[in-house]
């Protein structure tokens, strides 16, 4: 329609041009006829897209496969290995067109790296939602330009030419209840979100809540545990790489009895100890780069266990469909996946999403936490947590200040 080649004009013809909005908005959709567009007006002009996660690519490739165009990470991309970047001003990056998804996740060095790395003549489309959170690393780079240019563009026609928020749904009906939750945890509405998620409690529906009773893992023990049973005890390699991404329990938090490390042991324990079938598939993320395997940070695979030894590894391969077997001896740094960090999970989407907040409040819970972990989900979200730190997360926008947002604010 006219807003969809209103976009396309702008995103091809600007330097730079943000394109941002929720869930469901057609954001990858947009990014696809963004590519296939500038391809179709330049044939022989190279375009590429980054993302700041293996995930993230994998998740890109896998939405919309779009033949003849790069998927990569971003540290790929600007070729990262211990000795520094391959590209950089001296060696600038060879396309006309840069497009970078889930952007909400790039950090300030990254971000700096690339724009280093590209020509006056290539353009740059930054792709995300601003109100997930922001990147691990310092800074809020997205976010800071969205909102700068976003406030900036009521004064100037020219810069409202370099912005736009996605704001219709094409999700199904039945995802509606999950838009109309985070359009309240987007705005900051504790009551109406505890007001929705009441009438949600016990029920089998799309949603979810689930009152601490007595705040003991046990309590949900089984709910975790029948989420995980469907990939662990898999028939065949097949079979569970289709399972990978039915079901993910997030937490805002580490450590602790409800942080991830202790729920990743005591998942890991209880499957190891009570499965009697010869094969189990366990999953498990990687937590460094490794340049030597391919492997990087994020990157979530299966790790196959016989009588409780891990035989084989298998990760995704860059086209997604296909799975590549890696000795377990050789892989980087990682561990079990049963359990992630909500920050860790950005980039990917869940079948079924299993939120814990717990029962008392935390520092590292935050409106923009809560948001993200809400919105990876596509079929099924069960939040476990109290009214009070319901309404109080929801409540406290945890938010970062940055030295980009006071330099676009206050320009020298």
């Amino acid at each position: 329609d006219q807003e969809w080649g209103s976009v396309l004009e702008r995103a091809l013809s600007r330097p730079l041009f943000l394109l941002t909005g929720g869930p469901g908005t057609g954001k990858t959709w947009m990014s696809a006829r963004i590519l296939e567009a500038h391809m179709k007006i330049h044939p022989v002009r190279a375009a590429v897209v980054g993302t700041p996660t293996g995930k993230a690519a994998q998740r890109f490739r896998e939405s919309l496969p779009i033949p003849d165009i790069e998927v990569e990470t971003l540290h790929r991309l600007l070729g990262m290995s211990r000795q520094g970047f391959a590209y950089g001003p001296e060696h600038p990056l060879p396309y006309d067109l840069i497009l970078v998804d889930e952007c909400s996740m790039v950090d300030l060095s990254l971000m700096a790296q690339l724009l280093r790395s590209v020509t006056p003549e290539t353009s740059i489309v930054l792709v995300g939602d601003k109100n997930q959170l922001s990147s691990v690393g310092p800074g809020s780079v997205f976010g800071d330009l969205a909102d700068a240019i976003e406030s900036m563009s009521r004064l100037s026609l020219d810069i409202q030419q370099s912005f736009h928020l996605l704001t219709k749904n094409f999700r199904q009906d039945r995802w509606e209840e999950f838009r109309f939750l985070a359009e309240g945890i987007r705005r900051g509405k504790g009551e109406e979100v505890l007001a929705f998620l009441s009438g949600k409690k016990g029920g089998e529906g799309p949603i979810v809540w689930v009152e601490p009773e007595t705040g003991s893992v046990r309590e949900v023990g089984k709910r975790l545990i029948d989420g995980w049973t469907p990939l662990v005890r898999a028939g065949s390699l097949a079979e569970a790489r289709t399972k990978l991404g039915m079901f993910a329990l997030l937490g805002p938090y580490r450590d602790g009895v409800w942080g991830t490390e202790n729920l990743n042991r005591l998942l890991w324990r209880h499957f190891e100890n009570t499965s009697t079938d010869s094969s189990l598939f366990f999953p498990v993320i990687v937590t460094e780069n490794s340049y030597e395997t391919g492997l990087m940070n994020g990157d979530v695979g299966l790790l196959e266990m016989i009588d409780r030894k891990a035989v084989n590894a298998f990760f995704p391969e860059s086209g997604g469909e296909s799975m590549r077997q890696i000795s377990p001896a050789l892989l980087p740094p990682w561990e079990g996946a049963f359990a992630l960090t909500i920050h860790k999970s950005q980039g990917s989407e869940f079948d079924h999403v299993f939120v814990l907040l717990g029962n008392e409040p935390h520092p590292l819970l935050s409106r923009p936490l809560f948001y993200t972990a809400v919105t990876r989900a596509r079929k099924r979200l069960t939040v476990y947590g109290s009214g009070n730190v319901l309404r109080e997360t929801v409540e406290k926008t945890g938010g970062r200040s940055t030295g980009l947002g006071l330099r676009l604010q206050w320009p020298e």
